[in-house]
């Protein structure tokens, strides 16, 4: 992992391509904003960064809540660090972290979803 604590947004998005080099070009372009997204949070160039935030998924899940961007926005910034991580091939334990963490966000996001739903529609209970 080391030798990729000093790759640049440009360089790791250019590994992302390769290594998913069938993707659309706006799949492409979504994980190199995602980068960009991340120096934005900690106001540094991810080389200076070394991808510190992999190791301490915490801190920086709660930059990103504070953030002002959307919640479809941080998602999409969660999805592209699970690949990043394994574009680098991290060990399997902090995938996992990542993972449970965009899983925790998704189920909230939809129950969130939910009930912003149930409050729009009106109740059919008493139409039978």
């Amino acid at each position: 992992m080391d030798y990729f604590k000093k790759k640049t947004a440009n360089e790791l998005s250019d590994l992302h391509n390769q290594a998913f080099a069938n993707t659309s070009k706006a799949t492409k372009v979504t994980f190199y904003q995602s980068m960009r997204r991340i120096e934005k949070i900690y106001d540094m160039s991810l080389p200076e960064i070394e991808l510190e935030f992999l190791n301490k998924p915490d801190k920086f899940i709660e930059m990103l809540t504070t953030s002002t961007y959307s919640e479809n926005t941080k998602l999409t910034t969660i999805t592209n660090i699970l690949k990043l991580l394994k574009i680098i091939d991290a060990p399997l334990i902090t995938y996992n972290k990542w993972l449970n963490i965009l899983k925790s966000r998704t189920e909230a996001r939809q129950q969130r979803d939910n009930l912003i739903l149930k409050k729009k529609t009106p109740s059919i209970d008493g139409l039978y």
